[in-house]
């Protein structure tokens, strides 16, 4: 039977029950996490542990944090709610996923307690008009595709979600850059953020709409963004950023979204970016998955 359990406090119906301790940080945070069809579901958990331990070891950090991924879905993915409703739980290496009183978000574990706790939260990519991006974090909403810039990012904050503008190779230069400047001249820090990822080569400029970002008080919220290749399935929890703080156990998701936008200063970064020469190899990958699927 899949392992999925829920957390459920009845501290509402018994006055002798034990309160639920709270998620204490510090958290290290992917905010930018693909789970594809062709991962191995094992890998990727166990990945993403390895990960967020190393991060914490190189940090000086404690051994064990919480490791955040904050799923970013595309139309076409439901991993999370295959997850939530126990549908595809049963080959991911002795992991057991348990329910909050949320719909967005799930702790995992290993059964043996061998690994780093987990919090894995929903979340959607949404493609918009110019062909840029807009990610929702921590929602279980879904987003139409197609909306101009604005508009996406426009349906991201009210959703309540937080919205983030992620970097992607070639789509923020010439006109589309300017789009990326202009929204994030009209966005209000708090809401809008934008977002590094660790497929950007590291040895190339930094973007310059990561400076305007950081003068306006839009801080970048960055993450792994693993390609859609089996090569990728252990990358998650490899980049990101730190959070400092204690967020209710049953509520995590909503508690995550809270101290990001508490934040008054950027968050300390984590990771270490791509080599030019496995970005080049990636970037060919991708246009030759593009060509297949378009059957050229």
């Amino acid at each position: 039977m899949p392992d999925v359990r829920n957390i459920e406090t009845s501290a509402k119906h018994r006055e002798d029950a034990v309160p639920i301790e709270p998620l204490a940080g510090p958290f290290l945070v992917d905010a930018h996490t693909h789970i594809y069809d062709c991962f191995d579901k094992a890998a990727f958990f166990r990945g993403a542990s390895a990960n967020f331990q190393h991060a914490a070891r190189h940090l000086g950090r404690p051994s064990a944090p919480i490791g955040c991924l904050l799923l970013t879905e595309r139309q076409d993915g439901h991993y999370f709610r295959q997850i939530y409703d126990g549908v595809d739980t049963d080959n991911v290496g002795g992991w057991v996923f348990s329910r909050t009183a949320e719909d967005c978000s799930l702790l995992a574990q290993r059964h043996d307690g061998s690994e780093t706790e987990l919090l894995i939260v929903a979340g959607r990519q949404v493609a918009t008009r110019e062909r840029l991006e807009v990610l929702a974090l921590g929602t279980g909403e879904t987003f139409s595709d197609g909306l101009a810039l604005p508009m996406a990012l426009a349906a991201v904050v009210e959703s309540g979600a937080v919205a983030v503008l992620p970097w992607g190779f070639g789509k923020w230069w010439f006109d589309r850059g300017r789009q990326i400047r202009n929204a994030l001249d009209a966005g209000v820090p708090g809401q809008v953020f934008v977002g590094d990822n660790g497929g950007r080569p590291g040895l190339i400029p930094r973007p310059k709409q990561f400076g305007i970002a950081a003068r306006r008080g839009i801080f970048d919220l960055p993450g792994s963004d693993p390609l859609p290749f089996r090569s990728e399935e252990a990358r998650a929890g490899s980049f990101g950023f730190i959070l400092d703080g204690a967020i209710d156990r049953l509520r995590p998701a909503d508690g995550l979204k809270k101290l990001i936008r508490r934040q008054s200063t950027q968050p300390t970064l984590y990771g270490q970016q791509e080599s030019v020469q496995r970005f080049v190899v990636n970037q060919l990958r991708i246009h030759a998955l593009k060509r297949t699927r378009s059957g050229r």
